[in-house]
């Protein structure tokens, strides 16, 4: 008898006499679903030590004592078990997230609320305006940059103080309209009603921009660190109009992006001339304007701009290692990435 693992909508395995399971497709499978998960580092330890003690527990539970190989299919059983204990745990924890979200920041939309309001904001984008204006429907997303290493550097307790100090800030500076929204962890957005007489999309966009910028200038104003340095924000948007709405997921993505894109931005500044690095107010990033970008770079420089991103934690923790400034650092990343694709077109 054929027996398959299903995870997340895949099927790792079908044992038979000539096929055992794909261990490490379904190994590489469970570590992004770890990496995927929106809750607290050590909430995510938590669970994996769920998972493997689930798959010791049914172990033990097949093997009853024996010592002995495991069959192809009791490895199927075991894991089909320990994956189904992993799912039931992650949906309990991100209940209890959510509660702890609301209860920090509970002026703002948490994620399970947000969709539902999305949706009444995609009916109000069909309805007919008022007479010489155009409706939009704007998706904001904003991350505080370098977050983790706040909350490493002074803990849980300073870290949800910045939080809840942006979150009510976010609030009490939205516009009536709008709806500020606390997806997890450093992770916040607004949903945005503009019904305006402009028409074309750089005059539209160019509107978002100062709205935003008012907003994140009010919300500076609110957080108070204690390093007393500014807090970062990166912030992403996409714009809907009534002929173009798109499903949430897709919507999601696109600021999601368009955030990316403002990080990268601050890191390559900050890497290259850190005494002219942007301002979070100067790096409001349309989704729209993301190929335009891309466009005018070279594929070298879009390498250098990704490779600074993902090293940039990395580079932090270095520095704080080895006592040297972060900036110097990332400076003497960016000079050997440089050299890096000097190399490469000699070869």
């Amino acid at each position: 008898m054929r027996q398959s693992i299903v995870f997340r909508g895949e099927s790792y395995a079908r044992t038979s006499a000539e096929r055992d399971i794909d261990e490490p497709k379904l190994g590489e499978a469970i570590r992004a679903f770890f990496d995927s998960l929106e809750l607290p580092p050590e909430k995510i330890n938590e669970l994996r030590s769920y998972y493997r003690d689930a798959v010791r527990t049914a172990i033990s539970h097949i093997r009853n004592n024996e010592s002995r190989p495991l069959t192809a299919e009791e490895k199927v059983t075991i894991l089909n078990r320990a994956l189904a204990t992993l799912v039931e745990h992650v949906a309990g924890a991100k209940k209890v997230q959510e509660f702890a979200d609301a209860q920090l920041i509970p002026e703002l939309l948490q994620k399970s609320e947000a969709e539902q309001r999305l949706q009444e904001d995609m009916v109000w984008l069909q309805e007919d305006p008022k007479a010489g204006y155009t409706r939009r429907l704007v998706v904001v997303h904003m991350d505080l940059d370098d977050f983790k290493i706040l909350n490493d550097t002074y803990g849980h307790t300073v870290g949800d103080a910045v939080l809840r100090q942006f979150g009510k800030g976010l609030f009490e500076h939205t516009r009536p309209t709008d709806k500020g929204i606390h997806f997890s962890g450093d992770e916040f957005g607004i949903f945005m009603r503009l019904e305006t007489t402009e028409s074309t999309e750089d005059d539209i966009e160019q509107s978002i921009v100062t709205i935003l910028r008012r907003i994140i200038t009010q919300v500076h104003a609110k957080i108070q660190r204690p390093d007393h340095t500014t807090q970062g924000i990166s912030v992403g948007f996409t714009v809907m109009e009534p002929a173009t709405i798109r499903p949430v997921e897709v919507i999601y993505a696109e600021a999601d992006e368009a955030v990316s894109q403002s990080k990268i931005r601050s890191i390559t500044q900050e890497s290259t001339n850190p005494e002219e690095a942007p301002r979070s107010e100067d790096r409001i990033i349309s989704f729209r304007t993301i190929e335009q970008i891309n466009t005018s770079l070279s594929a070298e420089e879009t390498f250098i701009r990704e490779a600074m991103r993902a090293l940039k934690r990395s580079l932090r923790a270095l520095a704080e290692a080895q006592g040297c400034d972060p900036v110097d650092l990332s400076s003497a990343a960016y000079e050997a990435l440089q050299n890096i694709i000097d190399k490469t077109r000699n070869l």
